[in-house]
């Protein structure tokens, strides 16, 4: 996919971090924007923060574990534009917790937005994308967690792990069935954004459980801030993404300096 004005972009996880990036970038480029998010005052920010800079931005919110409610966003976004040329499934969560205490509450809520998000978004866009038979792309936000897994972060790689192969067999099932839609999968490592928190939208019925163990929401956004001050951003993500969407890549590294421990993971396994 190489050009972008005029063209028609969806944007989950929208409100903030590297889906409010994505926004910025691609309405910078003349694109009409849909932008989804669970956060409704987030959202409207996000919105007023484009301005007139693309050609035009509507915001829907929409809760991607929730496959009624991407139906919905697909809905609306077809009715308005007609179209689809761009699906950024982005919507992300992240709890750090060991999988010796992990609640079944925790895992309920990781997969139901990092990888439903991702299928019912597929299930909801792709196929209508593919009746338009205009050029597109899908871009799911994966991570280096996809390929890595550290303690205390196993549900989230476990459900990055899924999304990447989720976008592989994508491609593969695109290119059969002859559409001319790429899939590009973004795997940044750490970047400053308000992932770590992102259990102030978390459903009251998938709360923690009463002594669950690992740190705060707060403590842990503190920590992933104090180390992620000064390096990559959000911009800088999505500036690699649209270098990836126009080369039609699949995979995506913004921190290319961090694939020594993929390397070294991978060797363990064929060691």
């Amino acid at each position: 996919m190489e050009t972008f004005e005029g063209r028609v972009a969806v944007i989950t996880g929208a409100a903030s971090g590297i889906g409010l990036a994505y926004a910025q970038l691609l309405g910078g480029l003349g694109m009409h924007l849909v932008l989804a998010d669970i956060e409704v005052g987030a959202l409207q920010a996000a919105r007023d923060s484009i301005g007139d800079h693309a050609a035009s931005v509507s915001t829907v919110v929409c809760d991607v574990s929730d496959g009624s409610s991407v139906s919905a966003l697909a809905d609306a976004t077809f009715d308005t534009h007609h179209t689809v040329h761009l699906l950024c499934n982005n919507a992300g969560v992240s709890v750090t917790r060991s999988l010796i205490t992990a609640t079944t509450a925790d895992w309920q809520w990781m997969l139901g937005v990092n990888v439903w998000g991702v299928i019912h978004g597929i299930q909801s866009f792709v196929p209508r994308m593919i009746e338009r038979g205009e050029p597109g792309h899908v871009v799911n936000t994966c991570s280096i967690a996809s390929w890595t897994v550290m303690p205390g972060y196993g549900m989230y790689s476990a459900t990055k792990h899924a999304t990447a192969a989720i976008s592989e067999a994508l491609l593969g099932d695109l290119q059969a069935a002859g559409a001319a839609i790429g899939v590009t999968a973004v795997c940044p490592s750490l970047v400053r954004t308000r992932l770590f928190s992102a259990d102030r939208n978390r459903p009251e019925d998938l709360r923690d459980d009463p002594g669950t163990d690992g740190p705060s929401s707060s403590d842990e956004q503190d920590r992933i801030d104090a180390i992620t001050d000064g390096i990559q951003t959000p911009a800088d993500v999505a500036a690699v993404m649209l270098e990836g969407v126009r080369a039609d890549q699949l995979w995506v590294f913004p921190n290319r300096d961090r694939l020594d421990f993929v390397r070294q993971r991978f060797d363990r396994i064929l060691s």
